[in-house]
């Protein structure tokens, strides 16, 4: 960063304020690199790409987005130590009595560097809460939480509400699928239908099917009206995130 070279950007002569603000706006700014990438914009916007594990650098939140675009389970590296911040996401819960963070310069975790461990532990805490974290959102709503103009122009003129199915996989047997699609089409809302087929037998007449569809920004939108779900764990904290109960 600005005023800042190689030899002194990770020094702990800095402090841990000024350099906690450093190191996450570089991190910040190698996640805006990878995702400019056009390669990888491209696999982004492929409706047809699956995966069935994605392994990244625990670097940035965003990239976590790849997760949830494919849909699939995710796996974090780190070559080194992490920022405390990073434990929480792991579930590694950090004691700042007893651990020190890695840029934080305490030779000796003292009554004195034990206090300091702990300001810095909450200082890097409330930073990535209210500073780095919601520029991570905004950086996935830019790269991640693009709604096709087709299918943004079908909610926006949903203006009767509709109502958002997506249960995984097509592994549903046709006596069930039957008094879905039966019921649906009794409903005065449009129905959008995650559905990995181009044909749904039985497909309401006003109903929308997509291989792929992002679910955030679909929850998101003021006409939905209800969302089916078989119930797996992302998909109920999305609907409760975005208040759709």
């Amino acid at each position: 960063m600005k005023g800042r070279n190689r030899q002194t950007y990770f020094s702990k002569d800095f402090g841990i304020w000024q350099t906690s603000h450093d190191i996450f706006g570089c991190i910040d700014s190698i996640a805006e690199t990878i995702l400019n990438s056009t390669k990888l914009q491209e696999l982004i916007d492929d409706p047809n790409r699956k995966f069935d594990l994605i392994m990244m650098e625990l670097l940035h939140p965003v990239l976590f987005g790849f997760a949830a675009r494919f849909e699939a389970p995710s796996i974090g590296i780190s070559t080194g130590s992490l920022f405390s911040y990073k434990y929480d996401a792991t579930g590694h819960l950090q004691h700042p009595g007893v651990y020190c963070d890695q840029f934080l310069n305490v030779r000796t975790l003292s009554l004195g560097g034990k206090f300091q461990s702990i300001a810095s532990f909450l200082w890097c805490k409330f930073y990535y809460q209210w500073v780095f974290f919601p520029r991570a959102h905004g950086m996935a709503t830019k790269y991640f939480g693009k709604v096709p103009y087709d299918l943004q122009k079908i909610l926006d003129e949903a203006t009767a509400g509709f109502v958002y199915l997506n249960l995984g996989s097509n592994n549903i047997d046709q006596k069930l699928r039957t008094i879905i699609t039966e019921a649906l089409a009794e409903l005065p809302y449009t129905v959008l239908w995650k559905w990995e087929s181009d044909r749904l037998p039985g497909k309401p007449s006003d109903g929308v099917i997509r291989n792929w569809l992002p679910q955030q920004d679909v929850l998101a939108h003021c006409n939905v009206k209800a969302f089916v779900t078989q119930g797996n764990i992302q998909s109920v904290q999305e609907a409760i995130f975005r208040e759709i109960l």
